[in-house]
């Protein structure tokens, strides 16, 4: 049996509520809007160091000739983490917070089909395509043929 999507949406809406309703009655109203506005605060800079170091560490990988497959998964899972950081709610921070964790994200990357570890070398000169050209003058592409 296949659970709607919106369905699963609207349960977990309810749960992050029901959840900032009781930290709320628990730490006081003003507690509770700081470390929201905390957690945002973290995911926004989760973010952009994530998309910073992104982009260095697939550079380097890229120039070793290896391809980065396991290394953009992680960074999308800690770019996922900073959007759950950033949504308002007790429950989607404690998800992000696991999913910060490196083990927690090897876990699930080694569950995911994305192939097969990279091997080490330079993958690029196995991909050797020999063949020869030559040029054509501007003149001889429009003249036709009848």
């Amino acid at each position: 049996m296949k659970i709607p999507f919106f369905l699963i949406f609207l349960v977990l809406a309810a749960l992050e509520i029901l959840t900032l309703i009781k930290v709320g009655s628990w730490l006081g109203a003003l507690p509770t809007l700081g470390l929201l506005m905390l957690a945002a605060i973290t995911g926004m800079l989760v973010l952009r160091w994530q998309g910073l170091s992104m982009a260095v560490r697939m550079r380097e990988i890229l120039m070793n000739g290896q391809w980065p497959a396991r290394e953009m998964m992680s960074g999308m899972i800690v770019m996922l983490a900073g959007i759950l950081l950033i949504l308002p709610g007790f429950l989607s921070d404690l998800v992000a917070l696991l999913l910060l964790l490196p083990w927690v994200r090897q876990a699930l990357i080694g569950h995911l089909p994305i192939g097969p570890a990279p091997e080490q070398g330079n993958s690029r000169t196995q991909y050797i395509i020999e063949g020869e050209f030559h040029r054509e003058s501007p003149e001889e592409n429009k003249r036709i043929d009848h």
